[in-house]
């Protein structure tokens, strides 16, 4: 995913993440990420397509969140207002 971020220019691991951050409220993450929910909605729909990514699987998202993390180096959660 970090590879294809950087081929083309995409952010797919930085909105999945803070998605995943935000327990799956598209609002907050749309609005930390300074997108249209709308287009939070079609990235994370691509993301399932492109990297087989299970969103609706908890078991899935507790590791894509560990690993998301680990390959940005984030420790520390979004502030939440």
């Amino acid at each position: 995913m970090r590879a294809h971020d950087a081929e083309h220019s995409t952010d797919y691991c930085a909105t999945l993440l803070t998605y995943l951050r935000h327990f799956g409220d598209v609002a907050a993450a749309s609005g930390e990420l300074h997108i249209h929910q709308n287009t939070l909605r079609l990235r994370l729909r691509r993301a399932e397509e492109l990297f087989d990514v299970a969103l609706a699987d908890p078991t899935r998202r507790l590791l894509l969140t560990l690993e998301l993390t680990a390959l940005t180096g984030l420790s520390e959660p979004p502030a939440r207002g």
